[in-house]
């Protein structure tokens, strides 16, 4: 009876670890949004590139987490990438006149967004809808180096014309 109770010890302890290891997992890989009790709000927001930019991707203001990205589409009279950004209720304040950017966490980090608060008086609300003059598209890394190759390229020796001096006659 005594080795049936250590057994039964071992399986829950084990059961409990590998439970807190999923949750831990679940709530590190940005997943783990029901588990909170916070009311949101949706704010949409349009870009031109959102690079690697993913859903529950968060939205950050001077490093502080405000939201995360609920849903991507495409607009398909525009080809622009429609961001549906699911912000905490207890950040309605942020000035409707805020600046959105999609940004890299490290060199070759993930992508989220960050929100430079304006100076409006009147905040956010439910549905609100950010065009691209009030955002700024996610810097494409691959993209400035083939610009950077492409722009060496056109300027070495080996592609510059020599000059050619006409004589007057």
């Amino acid at each position: 009876m005594n080795e049936r109770k250590y057994y039964g010890a071992i399986g829950t302890f084990v059961l409990f670890g590998f439970l807190s290891l999923m949750i831990l997992a679940f709530r590190m890989s940005s997943g783990g949004s029901f588990l909170t009790t916070d009311a949101t709000y949706h704010v949409v927001t349009e870009f031109t590139n959102i690079g690697r930019l993913k859903p529950q991707a968060k939205v950050a203001i001077a490093g502080v987490t405000v939201g995360r990205v609920s849903h991507i589409a495409l607009d398909r009279e525009t080809f622009h990438a429609i961001v549906t950004l699911e912000l905490l209720k207890k950040y309605d304040d942020i000035p409707e006149d805020s600046r959105f950017s999609i940004v890299t966490a490290g060199l070759l980090g993930d992508n989220y967004v960050i929100c430079y608060p304006g100076f409006a008086t009147a905040p956010l609300q439910e549905g609100s809808a950010v065009d691209t003059s009030q955002t700024t598209s996610a810097l494409v890394l691959e993209e400035l180096i083939a610009k950077m190759l492409t722009s060496f390229a056109g300027t070495g020796p080996r592609n510059s014309a020599p000059k050619v001096e006409q004589e007057s006659v």
